[in-house]
């Protein structure tokens, strides 16, 4: 039943809170219970009762009075047997632990952990950057100043080592920041040997060598493993183990800026063996391409304006422009800025311009000496010179006698300047135009990257030789076009003076209209100004490209004004190139990052900002300025029918001149521009001359005059001459105007004149005006007479308050008719 267990003898026995059990089974079903004959009891405390018997509870236990039996928990030990409660359990010191409950020892930390604290379960591994050598300790040993570990757990000082973007130099105790162009991964060390061997070995990710390695675009030299200088192309050093340079190329050699003996360069910036037979034929063939276009220059530039048509001559001028912006495109090259395929490729292609004899592998013949390279670029223009005057003379000889050879020759010549003057400059300043080297390595030049800029051994000798070349060649040149230029009008005074000078620098002026002739020396000066950016703003690559872009703006805005080339079509182009190259800047600068970038376009932006509201400023203080003191100021303007009067009409105007001492204006002189000829009559002339004739009324730019000058009450004397035609009132109405006006070259509306101003115009004239002077056609007057008396009349009219309506037969017979209307 309930309550009751059974025994093998069929006995019962009342059973309490599991306090007794079968006493056949001797309480072996009821666990933790002391057994006593025939009855089970509670386990005294520091006992425990497995299957009915009392043992003596362990040293690492706890046995409390009752059914419970525990361990000591993990971080304390139990040394004590017969334990009845938790607080015989002493918790391990520092430096041990118990790992597991029920421990009777504690257990020193091993190396590389740590406790600091009692009662730990277990030792806390040594963080990044310390260590613990010795067993038991409590607390870990930090790494000298500088140097970490690469995992958690280190055992010796050994395991200390310098971070990723460090290295530990030799011997030495410390670690240093990687040097740029240089990767350092952790636990570089330059203890390792450091192989001296080319290598394209590259630096991927996760790899780890015992030794920093060089980025791509970089390289180091013997000798100095550990100051990297910066490639002037990134495919000249591929990176890798120090001292790597590409295929072939020097790893001696500053930037692996020169190839080996008996290479040459090529595009992907390795070199290869000179073919015996391909360079001679390249560079002899090249020699021999430009010779023959010297030949041409000289023949073409020399030929009579007379013989080009104006599609010839912009033909020529376009070239002469894309030849010069290629050169520009070069000196782009000398900025510290990076270029993008396919630029950079096409920048290669085209560098023989600028004097790069590369392409020709003249390396292959004349050998890479630095010196003697650039002394050979100086002297190009000169023999090419000099082969242009043994060209003219050679024609003279054989083909004209009468050739003018000193005129030829330095026409010639002078237009090879200026066509190759960029290139020229680069060439002449390449000693100065130096990019800079990582870790305070100094300035390689950009030309020659094996030099280094410090005026010393070649570069001294380069420097010199440019500083020769720079005071008797460039510098005379500019003295001579300046002067050529300021000539230009004065020669003009003289028939035979000016046509020798115009001979002698038809290269300055004949690809510019005749009223633009400076414009010439203006684009030498901004080849100048462009070329030296580089060399005023070393090192600050953000200025150089804003510095650059604002020049190239502000001479086309000065283009754009001056509409100075031959031919509209040649202005256009010249103004889309420079636009073009600008926007090719802010494509290279957009790929670049500018160390001065922040500060530097900061500066410019505020200028910029600054310079938005003060052109504004300025254009309106000019024109307010030119409101009020309008110049030019005409005190009469006379408006005439140019076909029926227009002798008439400029003598009168010397007349007015003459008789009164003031300006004149003839509407003749600027129909071409009909809105200036409308602000002269609207703000700039004091008194308006109509000289009617039969078709004066029916010209549009004379209805444009009259209309304006009724607007704004300006006085106005009309001179009827006797063939003037009276047009019907009904002619003149608004809706006649378009049929009776000869309007097909201009239409008046497009300037604010509409047709309903033109008719009221009409009828003031007509039959309002009281200024009139009328000539008879009876009148005895006549030939300068006449005129004298007009010009009289019209003056008195001027010079008085009043209004008059004279006829010139009244005049003669002495008479004077006042109407009064």
């Amino acid at each position: 039943d309930t309550g009751f267990t059974a025994n093998y003898t069929t006995d019962t026995l009342p059973c309490d809170s599991a306090q007794y059990a079968s006493v056949s089974l001797q309480c072996a079903d009821v666990r933790n219970l002391k057994c006593d004959g025939l009855v089970c009891s509670e386990c005294p405390g520091g006992y425990y009762c497995p299957y009915g018997t009392a043992l003596p509870c362990a040293a690492g236990f706890v046995c409390p009075a009752g059914p419970t039996m525990s361990l000591c928990p993990a971080g304390t030990i139990g040394i004590e047997s017969l334990a009845t409660s938790y607080d015989s359990c002493q918790a391990c010191g520092a430096g041990t632990y118990a790992g597991s409950s029920g421990q009777t020892v504690c257990v020193e930390c091993p190396a590389g952990t740590a406790g600091n604290g009692t009662g730990e379960s277990e030792c806390e591994p040594c963080s990044v950057g310390t260590y613990q050598e010795t067993t038991g300790g409590t607390s870990c040993v930090a790494c000298p100043s500088g140097f970490t570990t690469t995992l958690r757990g280190a055992t010796t000082e050994s395991e200390c080592v310098c971070p990723s973007g460090t290295y530990q130099p030799t011997s030495a105790k410390t670690c240093l920041a990687c040097p740029e162009g240089m990767a350092c991964s952790s636990a570089n060390t330059t203890e390792a040997a450091m192989p001296m061997i080319s290598s394209t070995r590259r630096l991927a990710e996760g790899d780890s060598y015992p030794y920093p390695l060089v980025l791509e675009g970089y390289m180091t030299v013997l000798g100095s493993e550990l100051t990297p200088y910066k490639c002037k192309e990134p495919e000249w050093c591929p990176g890798g183990d120090p001292g790597s340079c590409a295929n072939n190329r020097d790893i001696t050699v500053v930037s692996c800026a020169k190839c080996e003996a008996g290479t040459h360069s090529t595009d992907d910036g390795s070199c290869v063996a000179c073919n015996s037979v391909a360079a001679p034929f390249i560079m002899f063939g090249g020699l021999a391409l430009g010779f023959i276009c010297l030949a041409i220059f000289a023949y073409l530039i020399n030929t009579s304006q007379l013989n080009q048509s104006n599609s010839m001559t912009a033909i020529i001028i376009s070239l002469g422009l894309v030849v010069s912006s290629i050169q520009t495109l070069a000196m782009f090259s000398n900025l510290d800025v990076k270029w993008m395929s396919p630029v950079k490729e096409m920048l290669q292609a085209m560098s023989l311009l600028t004097f790069d004899l590369e392409l020709l592998q003249v390396e292959c013949f004349v050998g890479i000496n630095s010196v003697w390279n650039l002394l050979v670029r100086q002297l190009i223009v000169p023999f090419a010179a000099v082969y242009i005057v043994v060209i003219v003379i050679g024609r003279k000889v054989f083909r004209d006698p009468g050739l003018e050879v000193v005129n030829e020759s330095i026409n010639a010549i002078g237009g090879l300047f200026q066509l190759f003057f960029v290139s020229i400059l680069i060439s002449c300043l390449s000693p100065f135009l130096c990019y800079k080297h990582p870790a305070n390595m100094g300035h390689s030049m950009v030309s020659d990257p094996a030099v280094l800029c410090s005026f010393t051994g070649d570069h001294l000798s380069m420097a010199l030789v440019c500083i020769f070349v720079y005071i008797f060649v460039i510098l005379p040149y500019l003295a001579i076009t300046t002067f050529a230029t300021v000539q230009y009008r004065k020669s003009m005074g003289d028939a035979l003076a000016s046509y020798r000078h115009l001979r002698r620098f038809k290269f300055l002026f004949y690809r510019y209209n005749p009223s633009r002739y400076w414009f010439g020396i203006c684009v030498i000066f901004r080849g100048l100004l462009v070329c030296l950016v580089p060399v005023v703003f070393r090192d600050y690559a953000a200025v150089q490209v804003l510095t650059v872009s604002i020049i190239l703006l502000t001479f086309t805005a000065t283009q754009l004004y001056s509409q100075p080339w031959r031919g509209t079509t040649t202005n256009l182009l010249d103004a889309s190139i420079v636009i073009f190259l600008v926007l090719l800047l802010i494509c290279v600068a957009m790929t670049t990052n500018f160390d001065d970038t922040e500060t530097v376009v900061g500066i410019f932006a505020g200028f910029a900002f600054g310079a938005v509201f003060a052109s504004a400023l300025v254009i309106i203080s000019v024109e307010v300025i030119r409101r009020l003191l309008p110049n030019p100021w005409f005190d009469f303007f006379i408006c005439h029918h140019k076909a029926a009067a227009a002798a008439q009409a400029r003598h009168l105007q010397i007349l007015f001149m003459k008789r009164s001492g003031r300006h004149c204006f003839l509407d003749s002189d600027h129909l071409t521009n009909l809105q200036e000829l409308f602000e002269i009559v609207r703000t700039r002339c004091g008194r308006l001359i109509v000289y009617l004739t039969a078709e004066t009324l029916r010209r549009p730019w004379c209805a444009g005059e009259i209309t304006i000058a009724w607007k704004v009450h300006k006085r106005v004397i009309a001179v009827r001459h006797p063939s003037m035609i009276m047009p019907a009132d009904k002619d003149i109405e608004a809706s006649q105007l378009n049929t009776y006006l000869s309007s097909a070259e201009f239409k008046l509306i497009e300037y604010g004149v509409t047709n309903d101003l033109v008719a009221s115009a009409y009828r003031w004239l007509l039959h309002e005006l009281q200024d009139v002077v009328c000539v008879a056609e009876n009148s005895v007057a006549a030939g300068r007479r006449r005129f004298d008396i007009i010009v009289d009349r019209c003056l008195t009219l001027h010079n008085r308050t009043g209004v008059e309506r004279v006829s010139l037969s009244d005049i003669e017979n002495g008479g004077v008719l006042i109407d009064s209307k």
